[in-house]
């Protein structure tokens, strides 16, 4: 009986897909470059059976680089009487249309497994189908196996405890996988270099975290022993091998084990280079030099985001300040270190987001990989958000590189699409300004990147810079791209009549606009269309200020979200009467980076005096709002705005003292622009100029910010 594994073929778009082996199934996009996780299921599950004495096969069309109809006509010169398939949720609509394929012309029995949720209702609605298996599948496969040789009968739902003892799996190498071309070199690790397992599951609890979760009876963890995990390492060093990564779910766990297998490893002489996948919180310096000492030459940590509150709530329970503590060490003991980061954890905000953009900047790991957090079904975290309604249910979207499922009163799907993207390029700029600032020559850096990641990737990442800086060039001498910053006055309404405003001064009188003029606003779908217009021109910041006050336009929050989508910065200029606590929450979690405020007062009584309509806890009420703002400890700037004439020219001490007061950013002071015949009247006078100037003198000696 001839029974076929096989990882499907999966081409969308122009883009090849990422499944057997990889904890989080996706579109591999372009900052992977030619990253390939070894399939490690299929591969322990077909030297499993063989092991049993099965006729057993495997196909990796993905590493093989199968077109569908090559794949197809392997399946017909085989001719399996049972086909393993390993799917996931975001390749699930992929793989039924190719099962449908194999069945058209096949009388073999589809038997499927891997990171999706499974259910008996799914065999009902999924025909194809003879039997799914749920989590870890070489013994399940091997019960289905034996059962159908028997019988003649497949087993239609099939669930196995987890095998306690993983040294009595055959090791996972297989010669019938290309198994020289799967890559995942931490650090540049030399090739070929090969993936193992030391342990399966972890200990941990993450809600996100989808493989312990689906495959190991949720959060069982399982060790190999030092014995045989050396055994393998030697095996596979005689294969020519030049280097190993461990790629286990969580490598050092278990202080005694690492320094264990660090003692195997140095007393058997294996002297090659590796790498691990390993949480930073549970490393010393005991264990680095250890490691360091027996050849590990870099490593990746999942830190997934800055904010501690947002690591507590989704239970990682990850200690952000030993992480960082340890990160920094494995940068001294000149360690490689990649770390990886997720957007749309519980409780995320577009201030976190960033927080966790500077924090890897600041970290200056050698390589780093932003993802959208992916609630795959049967998960924690997805029943979280199923339950409140947060989730867009299209399997096609769970990816983590190009689609958002989750909805976030925050942001939208789409916003945490574009932040992937547009940390990718804040990444990519730190890189080249690192990169200048060594001082290494273009020679100097092909060589090094020679060395570490060999000739294909070299090429490639060459010719794609220079391919870029002749497009720049290009795009400099035609005079393509648009204005790098905008002004837009969205609205003519405001609830003010500052003494000296061109248009709502009481001392106008008749040179005031007509009374339609104060009711004009910009639609919100003319705003929409410019902002989408000067977003593809490379606009990088837009000021939304004017005649009116921005925060009496109907849509002023819903445009904030859409400039702010565009990855664009924004300020907007505003007299911050308006806000209270619950609109000030909603411009921090937007990511509003400047509030300009205009004052024009630095007490209560000028700021009545200068604002003849407004009430007299208005002053007090702009101060208690600052104050909240102040302590949500937000990353927006806040600016200070005060026109000065001779009602308040002399306020200005307190105007300084008032943006102590509220911690403001910076205060500017600048001259009223007068309308003749009616605000010109607000000029100062000579003497009143000449007093100015000494009180500014006065300011100065203060040595403020």
């Amino acid at each position: 009986m001839k029974i076929l594994l096989t990882n499907l073929p999966w081409f969308i778009g122009g883009k090849q897909g990422i499944r057997a082996g990889s904890r989080w199934p996706h579109l591999r996009a372009s900052e992977e470059e030619n990253y390939l996780p070894f399939p490690f299921f299929l591969a322990y599950a077909t030297n499993f059976l063989i092991k049993n004495e099965f006729d057993a096969r495997i196909i990796d069309a993905i590493a093989e680089n199968l077109s569908y109809k090559d794949f197809y006509k392997q399946i017909k010169n085989i001719k399996p009487q049972i086909m393993f398939i390993e799917t996931s949720t975001p390749s699930l609509e992929h793989d039924l249309k190719i099962i449908k394929e194999i069945k058209s012309f096949s009388k073999t029995k589809i038997v499927l497994g891997g990171m999706h949720s499974f259910d008996k209702k799914f065999l009902e609605k999924n025909k194809q189908i003879d039997s799914v298996i749920i989590g870890e599948y070489e013994f399940a496969l091997l019960k289905l196996v034996k059962k159908f040789q028997k019988e003649k009968k497949i087993i239609p739902f099939v669930k196995e405890k987890l095998h306690e003892n993983l040294d009595d799996f055959p090791w996972s190498y297989n010669n019938k996988l290309p198994m020289k071309k799967y890559h995942d070199c931490p650090g540049g690790i030399p090739e070929p270099s090969v993936q193992m397992w030391a342990s399966r599951g972890c200990p941990f609890n993450c809600s996100f975290c989808a493989w312990p979760q689906l495959m190991y009876e949720p959060h069982k963890y399982r060790t190999r022993s030092v014995k045989d995990i050396v055994d393998e390492i030697e095996f596979l060093k005689n294969k020519g091998f030049k280097s190993f990564y461990f790629d286990d779910d969580t490598f050092n766990v278990g202080k005694k084990r690492m320094l264990e297998i660090c003692s195997e490893i140095k007393k058997r002489n294996i002297n090659l280079p590796w790498a691990i996948m390993a949480r930073a919180d549970l490393m010393d310096e005991e264990i680095l030099l250890a490691m360091k000492d027996a050849g590990l030459h870099a490593l990746k940590y999942g830190v997934e985001s800055s904010s501690q509150k947002l690591l507590d709530a989704c239970n990682k329970q990850l200690d952000i300040k030993k992480a960082k503590e340890n990160i920094l060490l494995t940068k001294e003991l000149d360690i490689k270190v990649h770390l990886t980061f997720t957007f749309g954890l519980p409780g995320e905000t577009k201030r976190t987001i960033q927080n966790t953009v500077n924090f890897a900047l600041e970290m200056n790991p050698e390589s780093v990989q932003f993802s959208i957090t992916t609630p795959f079904p049967g998960t924690k975290y997805y029943n979280e958000l199923k339950s409140k309604n947060l989730l867009i249910e299209n399997t096609n979207d769970f990816d983590g590189n190009f689609k958002s499922i989750i909805k976030n009163k925050h942001f939208s799907p789409k916003y945490l699409e574009n932040t992937v993207r547009n940390a990718y390029k804040i990444w990519h700029e730190h890189k080249i300004k690192r990169s200048s600032y060594s001082k290494k020559s273009p020679k100097q850096l092909f060589k090094e990147c020679l060395k570490e990641h060999g000739i294909n990737y070299t090429i490639k990442q060459t010719t794609k810079y220079i391919l870029k800086k002749k497009y720049k060039e290009f795009r400099k001498k035609i005079n393509l791209k648009g204005p790098r910053y905008i002004t837009i006055d969205i609205t003519n309404k405001c609830n003010l009549n500052c003494i000296g405003c061109w248009t709502f001064s009481p001392l106008l009188k008749n040179q005031k606009p007509k009374k339609s003029w104060f009711k004009e606003e910009l639609s919100y779908n003319k705003i929409e269309k410019l902002i989408n217009e000067l977003s593809n021109l490379g606009t990088e910041e837009v000021r939304i200020t004017g005649g009116g006050e921005p925060f009496l336009h109907k849509d002023i929050f819903k445009i904030i979200k859409l400039i702010k989508d565009k990855g664009m910065k924004l300020d907007i200029t505003t007299n911050f009467t308006l806000l209270n606590q619950e609109k000030i929450n909603k411009l921090v979690n937007f990511g509003v980076d400047n509030l300009t405020i205009s004052l024009w007062a630095g007490d209560r009584e000028i700021y009545d005096a200068v604002h003849p309509n407004q009430k007299a806890k208005t002053f007090d009420k702009i101060k208690t709002n600052l104050l909240y703002l102040n302590k949500l400890d937000s990353n927006i700037k806040i600016v200070l705005a005060n026109v000065l004439f001779n009602i308040n020219y002399k306020n200005i001490e307190q105007m300084v003292s008032f943006s102590e007061s509220v911690n403001a950013n910076e205060i500017y002071f600048t001259f009223i622009d007068p309308i003749k015949d009616a605000t010109d009247k607000l000029l100062l006078n000579e003497t009143q100029r000449k007093e100015l100037q000494k009180l500014l003198l006065k300011i100065k000696k203060r040595n403020n910010k």
